[in-house]
């Protein structure tokens, strides 16, 4: 008799309906997964319009770099003569912005410090900036889109103690011997605080006047004469007007100039002639990590000096980007 083949072959899993609707249900869940995970909004079939999303702000945007620079010179045996040195600074700058429908704001640091040694003398300050800035902008509209009602503050002091190598400045009855202390952190320090218009018609080029306040700040008691600062005081504030002119403009590829030009106007001494800062930065980019800067800096202030300061450094570095 022919035997029953079927009894004896596997048998197919047999599914209910509800086991399908299961399976057809996870499916479809593990198809979506990857929708849900990248944010994505399934399509619907409503005719209805979806409501208006709020725009979301702007979001903040950083900028952050810092760079080593030094040199070093040996001399062994050598006929022509020379002098060994050793010279390093360190630098880092960051920037915050975040501009969004009606409002636009800029923080900005600037903190610099360098040493240098000659022969068998003592490592001497070199380099020394610590600087704070904000701008806080309202972009209206009609008029104030063109011309933005702007407050601003700066902060310019130093970091360690500086002295001066060659002569007393204090100018009086007191013997001192070189070197002569002359600066220490805030003593002095430079803030200012402004409220007017500023002018942006290019990304390039910004320019900002209004009234301001600048107050002069000496911390150490003995450096105040130094800074026309009275000696039981340790500031002196002034009233007056401001203006502030910066370029920052890619001259060619890979070489930047940035120039700010600030002038204050104190109502305290309006026979005097205005407090003038000018400074300026060529940079050249070698590379992603590799830089040359040049860095010239003007300065007139008749109560510190009846000349004008200058400071210029030239400088090859490496540059880390840290954001």
């Amino acid at each position: 008799m022919p035997t029953d083949t079927t009894a004896s072959m596997p048998q197919a899993p047999r599914y209910s309906l509800a086991q399908a609707g299961m399976l057809l249900a996870s499916m479809m869940l593990m198809s979506l997964l990857p929708l849900a995970a990248h944010g994505q909004s399934l399509p619907t079939t409503s005719d209805e319009p979806e409501p208006p999303q709020e725009e979301e702000p702007h979001p903040w945007t950083y900028d952050m770099g810092l760079r080593f620079s030094g040199s070093q010179a040996a001399y062994s045996n050598w006929q022509e003569g020379g002098v060994q040195s050793v010279a390093f600074s360190v630098a880092l700058n960051g920037e915050a912005r975040r501009t969004t429908e009606h409002l636009a704001q800029m923080y900005r640091g600037d903190f610099r410090i360098g040493f240098l040694n000659q022969q068998n003398e003592p490592f001497r300050k070199s380099e020394d900036v610590l600087r704070l800035q904000m701008a806080q902008r309202y972009i209206g509209d009609g008029f104030f889109r063109l011309f933005n009602p702007t407050f601003a503050s700066v902060l310019r002091t130093q970091f360690v103690k500086g002295f001066n190598y060659d002569e007393d400045p204090f100018g009086d009855d007191v013997n001192r011997e070189t070197p002569v202390l002359v600066s220490n952190f805030l003593s002095p320090a430079f803030f200012t605080q402004s409220l007017g218009l500023t002018y942006e018609p290019a990304p390039w080029y910004m320019l900002r006047v209004g009234g301001a306040t600048k107050q002069t700040i000496v911390k150490d008691q003995e450096l105040r004469p130094l800074y026309d600062v009275d000696t039981n005081d340790f500031l002196r504030l002034e009233a007056g007007a401001e203006l502030n002119n910066v370029v920052d403009i890619e001259l060619m590829e890979n070489v930047r100039w940035r120039s700010t030009l600030n002038v204050f106007l104190s109502f305290n001494e309006i026979e005097s002639p205005p407090d003038v800062t000018w400074e300026n930065n060529v940079s050249l980019r070698v590379n992603d990590w590799l830089s040359t800067e040049l860095e010239f800096v003007a300065l007139y202030n008749e109560n510190v000096s009846d000349a004008v300061q200058i400071k210029e450094v030239l400088s090859v570095g490496v540059t880390f980007s840290l954001i």
